[in-house]
């Protein structure tokens, strides 16, 4: 997934990808990738930079994923944003309808983080085939 988006978004990604965690649910673990896809969008489209860092990292019993850009970042309180972040209100819906936690901080000139935290499931199984 990494190499493609740098490719097709014109991105340099850093990332450290946590692998220690046991599998979650498969709907949690699609709620991870869709937010750090669409985040990495966003900050494409609209950041004015070229480099994203994602983390996904084991916090005692919380998985966490923080993906940051370091583009032009924008105002929280405007008006402005909230017209048009329709991708950060669904990104927020998806991760709060299964019980995960998100937030945004951006700041002009001091670019955007997006995190996401679950709490993790050790009792989620893989079904056997």
């Amino acid at each position: 997934m990494i190499e493609r988006l740098e490719n097709d978004l014109g991105l340099e990604i850093d990332y450290q990808l946590a692998n220690d965690y046991p599998r979650q649910d498969p709907l949690v673990e699609t709620v991870f990738f869709r937010t750090a896809q669409e985040a990495m969008i966003n900050s494409a489209r609209h950041a004015e930079t070229n480099k994203v860092s994602i983390i996904l990292e084991k916090k005692n019993d919380v998985l966490q994923l923080i993906v940051q850009d370091y583009g032009k970042g924008f105002d929280l309180s405007s008006q402005e944003w909230a017209a048009k972040g329709l991708g950060l209100i669904g990104m927020q819906e998806r991760v709060e309808s299964l019980g995960g936690n998100f937030s945004i901080t951006s700041g002009i000139g001091q670019g955007t983080v997006v995190i996401v935290e679950f709490l993790i499931d050790s009792s989620y199984k893989e079904e056997e085939k």
